[in-house]
């Protein structure tokens, strides 16, 4: 997550050089990675003259991501989805996948690691990552008995398969798909 909020004391009248010394304890006219809160900012010119001025940072609701999605339905198919929803921060907000979509949803994806990053209209980011998988390979078992003797055509194959998804489609080296 990124929302950092800068503060900057900006100078006019007395003797230059200035010194700067802000209640967080910053140094310079520029106070970096601020929480939300009062800050005070006290500035010093040559002649030892001091002005204060103090800034208030208002709480900003960081954004939360969550990532969720359907994997693709066979291996190599491309019909995969993830679905972001973007909770708190503030609207509108921009999206950007490693895909190079813009979208809050993509469609048609194969098995990978894919990741967003989510920045809302005050410049808070929030990212995460989503891996889509490929259903498990099928695995393939062949039992086979040996003829009775070298002049028989009794012997027998056979194919197994488990896992994977969907039905199978057998194809042995003779053509036969049974």
């Amino acid at each position: 997550e990124d929302c950092s909020i800068s503060a900057l004391g900006e100078v006019s009248g007395g003797a230059p050089p200035y010194s700067y010394e802000w209640s967080d304890g910053s140094i310079t006219p520029l106070a970096i990675d601020l929480d939300s809160g009062d800050y005070n900012l006290t500035v010093t010119d040559t002649n030892n003259c001091t002005a204060t001025a103090s800034v208030n940072i208002p709480y900003l609701d960081i954004p939360m991501l969550e990532l969720y999605g359907d994997n693709p339905t066979g291996c190599g198919v491309e019909d995969g989805a993830i679905y972001s929803e973007v909770i708190g921060g503030s609207a509108p907000y921009v999206y950007s996948w490693s895909t190079g979509a813009v979208s809050e949803d993509i469609e048609d994806l194969s098995e990978g690691d894919f990741y967003l990053m989510v920045t809302d209209a005050n410049g808070c980011e929030q990212e995460e990552d989503y891996e889509l998988m490929d259903p498990e390979s099928p695995i393939v078992e062949i039992y086979s008995i040996d003829p009775s003797d070298c002049q028989s055509e009794d012997g027998e194959v056979s194919a197994e398969a488990y896992g994977g998804s969907g039905s199978y489609t057998f194809m042995w080296d003779n053509g036969s798909t049974s």
